[in-house]
């Protein structure tokens, strides 16, 4: 008889020396980047003997690439073994590989101007012009201190979070509301209403800009008429440097493919629920806050922070509606004042401080709510 040898299934490995290796390599490649835009490596120099130069500048280059390459190894002794470990192919272990391959230096891409951003904010002016890519010599936070208190940017923090705060809020109770009453209603315009928000989502919001301006600014006019003929005064009020008035759009322009989205979600809700509640004696809002909103929880919170995302960036239609009078600008116009301002004088380190302080809510807002991100349009999440 001939002894076959049995294969033996190998546990994978756990996801901690994968996050870690990879997190090794990204950092790695990204002190390249660094050091590649400063100049580059010095090449050790053995023409003149054995020299400390030489030699230090033979381990700068293998302490730089010995964690690289030991990053790289065990990142692929992982893939490799866990293939083995699960009898797959060749091919896949390989193919996998490539994938987290381009991953990685897709991350190195995307995080690279993020930290080159951050410690640029900590540079002087002279330091910035002698070597844009060279990291500060100090660590001095002055240009935020210069960025908050030489413009109105506690201003722009304010209105950014009234318009976003209240966009949200609104295209909350719109979104929930119509969701519930298009999802779970029966009436003669139902088809009508779904069949708009559907065609409502393929208008790109840029195309009906300029009409909307216009429109509004000629309801601006007539509001104004109206007030004189009453009052007999002239009347000042814009519909066009409103910061209301934005809010507004904000909320509405947003709102049909989440409808759209969402609506399909409150269909799929067993009607069940609904006759039970009613049979205990229930009301509308009862139902609408006990049951329905439970269910679309994670949908509909993931839509929130979305448009909280979009609104808190938003350019082009703050810069139309809220362009005229700065104490209503928003961050991002308010961006470019301040970038006019300072690279009059080369202070391009209190322009990135300002970018920085920019970001700092929405990474925030990321890091609490980053589960509810990635697992919010999954269906099976928002039913249970």
């Amino acid at each position: 008889m001939t002894n076959k040898k049995q294969k033996v299934y190998r546990e994978p490995i756990g996801k901690m020396p994968k996050i870690a290796a990879g997190i090794l390599i990204v950092v790695e490649l990204i002190s390249l980047l660094i050091i590649l835009a400063t100049g580059g490596f010095r090449i050790p120099d053995f023409s003149a003997g054995i020299t400390w130069e030489a030699i230090s500048d033979l381990g700068a280059m293998v302490g730089f690439f010995l964690p690289l390459a030991i990053g790289a190894a065990v990142l692929t002794v992982i893939t490799v073994r866990d293939g083995i470990g699960h009898r797959e192919s060749a091919l896949s272990v390989i193919l996998r590989w490539v994938l987290r391959f381009l991953l990685i230096i897709w991350s190195v891409l995307v995080l690279f101007p993020v930290v080159w951003m951050l410690y640029s904010s900590l540079k002087t002016p002279k330091e910035f012009i002698a070597s844009p890519w060279a990291l500060p010599t100090a660590f001095d936070f002055s240009n935020y201190v210069t960025a908050w208190t030489e413009s109105n940017f506690a201003g722009y923090v304010f209105n950014t979070l009234l318009i976003t705060g209240g966009a949200t809020l609104l295209f909350f109770l719109m979104l929930t509301s119509t969701s519930y009453i298009l999802g779970k209603y029966k009436f003669a315009m139902n088809k009508f209403f779904n069949a708009f928000y559907f065609v409502a989502m393929m208008i790109p919001s840029i195309l009906v800009l300029v009409p909307l301006y216009f429109q509004l600014e000629g309801l601006g006019d007539a509001i104004n008429n109206l007030i004189y003929l009453i009052t007999g005064t002239e009347g000042s009020f814009s519909m066009t440097d409103n910061r209301l008035v934005l809010l507004i759009v904000y909320a509405v322009q947003t709102l049909p493919p989440s409808i759209f989205l969402v609506t399909g979600f409150v269909k799929s809700i067993n009607n069940s629920f609904l006759e039970a509640a009613y049979m205990d004696g229930a009301g509308e809002w009862y139902i609408y806050t006990k049951i329905i909103l439970p269910f679309i929880k994670p949908i509909v919170l993931f839509q929130c922070l979305g448009v909280f995302m979009a609104t808190w960036n938003e350019y082009t239609m703050a810069f139309t509606f809220l362009g005229f009078t700065e104490e209503h600008h928003t961050i991002s116009v308010g961006l470019q004042h301040i970038t006019e301002i300072f690279s009059r004088g080369q202070e391009f380190g209190t322009i990135f401080a300002a970018l920085t302080i920019s970001m700092i809510p929405i990474l925030i807002l990321y890091g609490i709510f980053q589960k509810q991100i990635l697992s919010g349009t999954d269906a099976a999440e928002g039913l249970k």
